[in-house]
C-alpha cells in the first residue's frame, strides 16, 4: 500500500472516530474544496484525468483526496513518517 493511500486511510479513520459525516467513505468536509495529494507529497485542487486514474498535475503519481490544510511540506513530512514506519516494521524494528 502506497504512502498516501495509508495517510488516507489514518485520516478517514480519524474523522470517523470524531463522528464526522461520511460520503461514499470520505468525510464530507474533504470535498470542499477537495484536496488531492500524491507519494511524491504534492498537495493541489486539481488533477490529471488518464486512463489508469487520476494522477498528479507535475509527477503523474496516483493520487488520493486528503483533508485540506496541508501544504506539499506538510504532506510531505507526514509520508516521509510513514514511510519511516512502514521501513521499520519491514526490517522489524517496530
Amino acid at each position: 500500500m502506497s504512502a498516501i493511500a495509508i495517510f488516507q486511510d489514518q485520516k478517514i479513520k480519524e474523522a470517523k472516530a470524531t463522528g464526522a459525516e461520511m460520503f461514499m467513505g470520505i468525510p464530507d468536509a474533504w470535498y470542499e474544496p477537495p484536496h488531492w495529494g500524491c507519494d511524491n507529497g504534492h498537495v493541489s485542487r486539481a488533477y490529471l484525468k488518464t486512463r489508469d486514474g487520476c494522477a498528479c498535475l507535475e509527477c503523474h503519481k496516483p493520487l488520493a483526496i486528503i483533508p485540506g490544510g496541508y501544504t506539499d511540506e506538510t504532506l510531505s513530512e507526514a509520508l516521509a513518517k510513514i514511510n519511516n514506519d512502514v521501513t521499520l516494521v519491514a526490517q522489524g524494528k517496530a
